[in-house]
This record gives C-alpha cells, structure tokens and sequence, in this order.
C-alpha cells in the first residue's frame, strides 16, 4: 500500500521532470489537444426518446397561446422557516416573456412596494423607507425579494397559465401503479431527473418538482385551484415551496386576460422628494 504522507510535497526542479523548457512546451500543447478530444469519448447516459412526451410537451406549449399578457388582484402570502407570514393585497400587470409589475399594498391603505421588470432592468421601489433600485435584469432572479428560486420570466409564464418546462433535457412519461397518467419527467445527459410535472385528468399540469443534480427535490410549485377566464385555463391559487422552508402563495381574485398595458407602467421612477 502506497502511503501517501511519504510522498514529499516539494516539487523537483523543471529539468529534472520535462528535461528542459522547450520540453516543457511540447508537453504543454500536447495536453491541450489531447483533453478536448478525451473529453468527447467520455459516455454519457441518455434517456430513449418518449414520442408520447414530446407530443404532450407541444400540447403544453398550446395552452393559452393567444395570451399574451394580462392584468389582475391578488392576494401574496410570503411565509418563511425564520420569520411571520404576510399578506399583501396586489395589483399585478404581466406581459409576455418577461415584462411585469407587482404593486403591494400595506395592510392599513397605501401602497407598501413596487416592483417591476421591463424586460431590462428591475425596479424596486420601497414606500416605508423611500428607497429605490434599478439594476440590470440579468437572469431576472427574484430570490432575493421573495426567497424561492424562480425568475421573471417564470413567474410570467406561471400567471399567464403555464408551467416552465426544462425542454433542454429529455421528456418521459410517468405512470402510477395502475398505469394512468401521472406526469411528465425531465432528465438530463446523465438520466438525472431534474424536472416533474404533475397532470391531472385532463393533462392540465397542476403542479413541479424541480431537483438537483442528486436528485434532491429543491423546489416545488402547487396549484392549489384552477380557473377559466375569457376561455383561458387560468390558476386561482399557486404555491411555490423552497427545500428552505420559504413559500410565496398567490391567490388571484380577479383576472383580466390581454388587458390593454403601456410600455411606460414596467418602467418605475424614484419617488418625488
């Protein structure tokens, strides 16, 4: 057995180990052509095409096609392990992919905070303390504001009646016990799960499940209560659950699909002095 606290940690002198420098080189660019060739015949695991998953995903794609934005009244409920709930009466605008506006009301009147993507940058505007933000929208994280893991773009999608789908991976079907329709997973090169949909009778996605690279669930989204509106399959209540303990509940009591919106409302200004 080989012991490795013998092995003295001090490096032999350059000549000793390539013979010279120019040597050094040759050995240098050598390794650099072989790894990207090595790394394109490591295996990888793949997931066998599910032709049944493929044609539900462009179902799923179809839902609510012809809404493009929309306006409502909702009820935010922020919940987390460290701290009370709280309830906010909201004013929400969206527009599709990733322009939207929450306007939060205090409790006793007012307006608490406002919050808004054009689709550029984000913009936060505190009442209580006057404060006001404007930062480039990058990947349009809002965990920082509502302390689950899900981007504008998401929470767009997710109120225009539609779930994110991780499309980049491989779509399978699920099945329970008795072989009726469960879900629709998504693997990755690996044949990781890293996404579920959950179906209802009608191949409504009434839930996910989002999971690590270790298959560890670090996300969940319930829809507790759907709606029509207008024709549209709309949620009436959802719930985005953190592996934190952190919750955001959003109950819509009223929605209004394809709404007239100026471009200007996205666009939030500091407040007069």
């Amino acid at each position: 057995m080989i012991d490795l606290c013998a092995i003295p940690l001090t490096r032999a002198p350059w000549p000793q180990v390539f013979g010279s420098h120019s040597t050094w080189h040759v050995w240098c660019v050598l390794l650099l052509i072989w790894i990207p060739a090595a790394c394109t015949h490591l295996p990888t695991r793949t997931v066998p095409t599910d032709d049944a998953a493929v044609h539900l995903m462009a179902d799923l794609v179809q839902i609510n096609k012809a809404l493009k934005q929309f306006k409502c009244v909702a009820r935010i409920t922020l919940t987390g392990p460290d701290r009370p709930a709280q309830t906010f009466r909201a004013a929400i605008a969206g527009q599709y992919p990733n322009r939207l506006r929450i306007d939060l009301l205090a409790p006793f009147g007012g307006a608490a905070a406002n919050f808004s993507s054009d689709g550029n940058h984000l913009y936060l505007v505190n009442h209580r303390s006057r404060e006001y933000h404007k930062i480039r929208l990058g990947a349009g994280s809002l965990s920082r504001l509502l302390h689950v893991d899900v981007t504008v773009e998401e929470l767009v999608e997710l109120l225009l009646g539609r779930v994110p789908m991780a499309s980049k991976w491989q779509a399978k079907m699920t099945e329970t016990e008795s072989r009726a329709l469960s879900g629709l997973a998504f693997h990755d090169i690996w044949g990781i799960e890293r996404q579920r949909i959950d179906l209802n009778a009608d191949r409504r996605p009434v839930g996910a499940t989002w999971y690590d690279r270790r298959h560890h669930a670090v996300q969940r989204l319930v829809i507790d209560a759907l709606q029509v509106v207008d024709g549209f399959d709309l949620p009436e209540s959802l719930e985005l659950k953190a592996n934190s303990g952190d919750r955001v509940k959003v109950r819509i009591e009223r929605y209004m699909p394809n709404a007239p919106i100026k471009d200007s409302l996205f666009i939030l200004e500091p407040l007069p002095s």
